[in-house]
């Protein structure tokens, strides 16, 4: 997001954090043609190579910033939603695993993919 820095990145995390949910959920703005964020993007160059907004997906950052590169900006978020799951784990174990264990049931890949993706963004150069 134009304006978006990794001080303002971490104070939101930091604010989630607080809030001491079971889990929390970051979403990459994304521009839409006709709207200020868009005419902002295209005027600055700022629109990820290939970005298509007929194919926008809310987990893949499309805002390439000097201040916030795309690939760094989801390597963040990923390590995030990591971190903020695993102190989930560690302050309310018994809720998380009884959480966890219902959606094993349901679709055991859903959560190993979840994790794996996760893990594997968050540790990406």
């Amino acid at each position: 997001m134009p304006g978006e820095t990794k001080g303002s990145l971490k104070r939101s995390f930091q604010f989630a954090r607080e809030l001491d949910t079971d889990a929390t959920h970051f979403f990459f703005a994304n521009p839409m043609p006709g709207t200020k964020l868009w005419e902002t993007c295209l005027e600055k160059g700022y629109l990820t190579d290939g970005f298509s907004y007929e194919r926008i997906r809310v987990e893949q950052a499309n805002i390439d910033t000097p201040e916030l590169p795309a690939k760094e900006l989801e390597r963040l978020v990923a390590r995030e939603q990591l971190i903020s799951r695993l102190v989930s784990f560690i302050k309310h174990p018994w809720r998380m695993m009884k959480k966890y264990l219902s959606y094993l049931k349901k679709d055991r890949r859903l959560v190993l993919n979840f994790l794996l993706k996760n893990a594997r963004e968050s540790w990406r150069r």
